[in-house]
């Protein structure tokens, strides 16, 4: 029984050291899941604001299928560098943004966990094996090993092409769907699909009518057994930022839905992504209540407040609700 006190005294004292030493690193102590933030209901609120949401360009944040790690993507202010970060829960609390192993040096974005979390398929304009000038983009995957995430390697010309191909996503059965700009699309880009047969990714296939038009498609979120797709759809006239189709009875895809004013504002929603529960909707979005007119004369401590928050008018993350994606579903599906 003492030993057994000693032990549990032993363990306390460990535990609050290192929760000191995790405050002391100005990082603070994050628990459970989602970073351990309070859920949203039906209005999109920041995700994680001031840890993940800064006052920097973050977009496309993804969860692996178990929950308990992130990746996203950090860009600077002109958008001419950017990388891939990541977060871990280990023991029950979540790590310090990191850039991942294989990033750094190029130009990586738009990660996408395969569902059984074993991948990780990004874009990146890094050079081909054997070459030294970057690429154009081409999408790439890293595979989960035991002492980590393996080189990564370029999918090829199956998949890519001599264009930018970018913003993977992947359903339950091995699919892979990426936006392109490849010759022969329907507007400046466009939604391919991928299908993985035998181990093996097929021809890339424009997704065609509905989902493509002449405007430009790209980014998609495919739910994993490929009931529904969203994706950015950008355009002229009014109606930009995330749209959502639902694969009809017969196989085809529905026409495709503006998700509304509660994630297309101003500053047009984009990179969506459902967690893996299926309870909350991320997004990207620049919104801002104080530009281009706040309500009142800013005074220069207001405005150096302002420039250093996350609602900077910089790209953070979102997230709301999933009941949004089924009160838009078409009646004739429910």
């Amino acid at each position: 029984m003492k030993q057994e006190t000693i032990f549990i005294g032993i363990t306390v004292v460990l535990v609050l050291i290192f929760n000191t030493c995790t405050r002391q690193s100005g990082f603070p102590v994050l628990k459970g899941p989602y970073l351990g933030q309070k859920p949203p209901g039906d209005v999109p609120e920041l995700f994680a604001p001031d840890i993940i949401s800064t006052n920097m360009n973050v977009a496309k944040l993804v969860f692996s299928p178990d929950g308990k790690e992130i990746f996203f993507r950090l860009m600077n202010y002109n958008h001419s560098f950017y990388t891939l970060v990541f977060m871990r829960r280990e023991n029950g609390v979540w790590s310090k943004p990191e850039v991942a192993p294989f990033s750094g040096k190029y130009h990586d974005g738009e990660p996408y966990f395969s569902v059984d979390g074993k991948q990780l398929f990004f874009n990146s304009n890094r050079p081909l094996e054997g070459q030294e000038a970057p690429k154009d983009y081409d999408i790439w995957v890293v595979e989960r090993k035991e002492s980590g995430w393996s080189k990564p390697v370029n999918l090829g010309y199956i998949v890519n092409s001599d264009k930018a191909d970018v913003n993977p996503a992947v359903s339950q059965n091995g699919t892979l769907y990426f936006a392109s700009n490849r010759d022969g699309g329907k507007g400046s880009h466009d939604i391919y699909i991928s299908e993985l047969i035998n181990g093996k990714y097929a021809q890339a296939e424009n997704l065609g009518d509905p989902i493509n038009t002449s405007f430009t498609e790209s980014s998609p979120y495919i739910a994993p057994d490929e009931s529904y797709i969203i994706f950015n759809r950008y355009r002229s006239d009014k109606g930009d930022g995330l749209h959502i189709s639902f694969r009809k009875n017969d196989g085809s895809w529905s026409q495709a839905i503006n998700m509304g004013k509660k994630i297309n504002t101003e500053n047009a929603g984009m990179h969506g992504f459902v967690s893996p529960d299926n309870k909350y909707l991320f997004f990207t979005s620049s919104r801002n209540p104080y530009f281009p007119h706040p309500d009142h004369n800013l005074t220069y401590d207001e405005i150096v407040k302002i420039f250093n928050s996350p609602l900077n008018g910089s790209y953070n993350i979102y997230w709301v609700s999933t009941k949004i994606i089924e009160d838009l579903k078409p009646d004739e599906l429910k």
